[in-house]
């Protein structure tokens, strides 16, 4: 029997009542009121006395989903438009109208699938290092507890399968604080400043040096942000790199082609060379990566001649030690992706037709299911770098589409393959140091 209640549609809330002993035994907390107020009130969440089904013995109740994320241009706007959505919710209301139906238990959800949680937790907080956080202002379930309580009503949360364990938080990290990236300027062109966001190692040491990874965002030269890679960047802060993630010009946002995208991707890496010493930069250890038009970035600064912003010294290289590709963008020409936007210079902005003996070491996460790029676009490009004698690994994902690899709060069994699978690659050309022992 399934129930949707609502009262002034200020909160609506869904209730199941059949609930088998199975599930009861997976509940997070069983309890008859939060921890705070269980400390509080020196007793503990469940007595010795409280029956093998406590639920079964109350008789019945309601079990929720709180789970509806409001929808904004930005993260920021989600946040608060999702901490003024739980500072409306109508405790009293709701206890009121469970009193008046006899339902002697409610449950609801502490944490959703999507990151957002009803309450807010410094520790988790400072594993996950999000910013701005998910976790709310208010804590509403103390604020059930206060309510129903005083009813004879017990209160009881749970967390959904999906959090927190599949938050993208490196199994070394032992409650470290999350890794604040520090803005630089790496480039200023017809008055647009682009600008480069540095993740340091969480025991970075100035006077020492450090491997770098720069990351291309994708969005087909278009569109697209640094946000992208920033879960990505605060795995590999932790793993002794600084992570750099560069914002680039784009058709939306700057009216130009992917020929300035590529200038401004030469731009930083160049940049990254040019302050090493400032930056703690080891030059001999700079990984490049990026995801699709990002991807065509990173293979852009090891293998297309030219493509220099004017007044730039050149004598100044822009290629690195390796490559990190995920779907990337390799054939600009009509058999690959983006010729409409490059028009004559499809073929000289194609990384696969510049292919030369001594290119980077690289590795190309790819789904057999790409529609926006082929994949065999990527069996291609591979093909030209082993004979040349380059190290170009592919790994194929079947039936995955474009953008398999990104980070998602849902869902992020990809994103921490292909981040686990970098980890091994980086290791095996000895640019990072092998995972401590004991961790995964």
């Amino acid at each position: 029997m399934t129930l949707m209640i609502t009262t002034a549609n200020r909160y609506p809330y869904r209730a199941g009542v059949n609930v088998t002993p199975a599930f009861i035994f997976l509940i997070v907390v069983l309890g008859l009121m939060s921890e705070t107020y269980a400390q509080q009130e020196s007793r503990p969440l469940v007595s010795a006395k409280t029956p093998a089904n406590p639920l079964q013995e109350a008789g019945w109740g309601l079990f929720t989903h709180y789970l509806k994320v409001p929808k904004a241009s930005t993260e920021a706007e989600r946040v608060e438009l999702w901490n003024k959505k739980v500072d409306r919710f109508d405790v009293e209301g709701l206890a009121s109208q469970l009193q008046k139906v006899g339902a002697k238990y409610y449950f609801i959800t502490i944490g959703q699938n999507s990151g957002f949680y009803c309450s807010p937790n410094k520790t988790y907080d400072s594993l996950v290092g999000r910013n701005p956080s998910r976790l709310t202002r208010r804590d509403l379930v103390a604020a059930l507890y206060k309510a129903l309580q005083k009813r004879g009503i017990k209160l009881g949360v749970y967390l959904p399968s999906g959090a927190p364990e599949n938050d993208s938080v490196p199994s070394f990290s032992q409650e470290q604080p999350a890794i604040r990236p520090r803005e630089k300027v790496y480039k200023t062109v017809n008055n647009v400043a682009l600008k480069a966001y540095l993740y340091y190692p969480p025991h970075y040491q100035p006077g020492k040096t450090y491997p770098v990874i720069v990351f291309f965002f994708g969005g087909g030269w278009v569109s697209g942000n640094v946000s992208q890679f920033q879960q990505h960047s605060q795995y590999f802060a932790r793993r002794g790199m600084i992570a750099l993630t560069a914002e680039y010009r784009v058709a939306s946002r700057h009216q130009t082609t992917p020929i300035q995208a590529i200038a401004d991707a030469k731009s930083c890496v160049r940049w990254v060379r040019q302050q090493a010493n400032v930056l703690g930069v080891d030059t001999s250890r700079i990984v490049v990566s990026g995801g699709s038009a990002g991807g065509h970035l990173a293979a852009a600064t090891a293998t297309l001649p030219g493509f220099d912003e004017p007044g730039e010294d050149t004598k100044v290289g822009t290629k690195s030690r390796a490559l990190v590709l995920f779907n990337p963008v390799v054939n600009t020409t009509v058999s690959g992706y983006g010729a409409e936007k490059l028009g004559t210079q499809a073929v000289a902005a194609s990384p696969v037709h510049h292919i030369t003996k001594n290119m980077p070491s690289t590795l190309i996460f790819h789904g057999t299911a790409d529609t926006v790029v082929p994949y065999s676009n990527i069996v291609q490009f591979q093909a030209k770098m082993q004979a040349a004698g380059n190290r170009c690994q592919v790994v194929p994902f079947e039936n995955q589409g474009h953008g398999f690899f990104n980070y998602r709060a849902q869902n992020q069994e990809y994103y921490l393959q292909t981040i686990r699978l970098t980890d091994a690659f980086l290791v095996s050309l000895g640019l990072i140091d092998p995972m401590p022992a004991g961790h995964k």
